[in-house]
């Protein structure tokens, strides 16, 4: 990975990082589902790795941060020193910092795996509703996106994507069309 990262992405993860950081001071933690929900969703916009990571670690700390054997003073240190390292434009010191963080949820919760899984999961099939939004067939997106039509579908149940557009046209109406596009109204 590259030493460097797209300032967008940068000043977003330095956003997350300030807010996690006040949801642990104040130990506010039911906040920390809606910044895991925010950040997933940027993992699935920006699909870089540094996005990827610092959602997986949200979503891994909203799981874990009320079980007794969770630290989460130790946490603060390490989100304020990644914090800090990326303020600084010290990217590859903050990488070090995310790796010690996966360490630490991995000492807490042997389940990490299952929550990159699923961070994963979503923004791979947040993708699929946004290529199958542009027109690409369900089963052409699931295919490029090496997902099952099911998952697809599953997610595309959950959005307002078929919301938005408007309702069929009458048979009459359709019919009405054809007609004067041929000129045989």
């Amino acid at each position: 990975m590259p030493d460097e990262m797209p300032k967008e992405v940068r000043h977003d993860i330095l956003k997350i990082l300030n807010r996690v950081l006040k949801v642990l001071e104040k130990e506010y933690y039911s906040q920390l589902k809606a910044l895991s929900n925010h950040t997933v969703h940027n993992a699935s916009i920006f699909q870089d790795q540094d996005s990827v990571s610092i959602a997986v670690i949200i979503y891994a700390l909203e799981k874990i941060v009320d079980l007794p054997s969770c630290d989460s003073s130790a946490f603060q240190g390490k989100f304020r020193e990644a914090a800090k390292d990326l303020r600084d434009g010290k990217v590859q010191s903050y990488r070090e910092c995310v790796k010690t963080l996966f360490r630490m949820i991995r000492d807490t919760d042997q389940k990490l795996k299952m929550y990159i899984d699923h961070v994963i999961d979503f923004a791979e099939v947040k993708k699929g509703s946004k290529i199958y939004d542009h027109g690409i067939s369900l089963q052409q997106t699931a295919s490029l996106l090496g997902i099952s039509q099911w998952e697809l579908m599953e997610y595309l149940g959950t959005t307002t994507l078929m919301d938005r557009y408007p309702e069929e046209a009458s048979v009459e109406k359709r019919l009405k069309l054809a007609r004067d596009i041929f000129g045989l109204s």
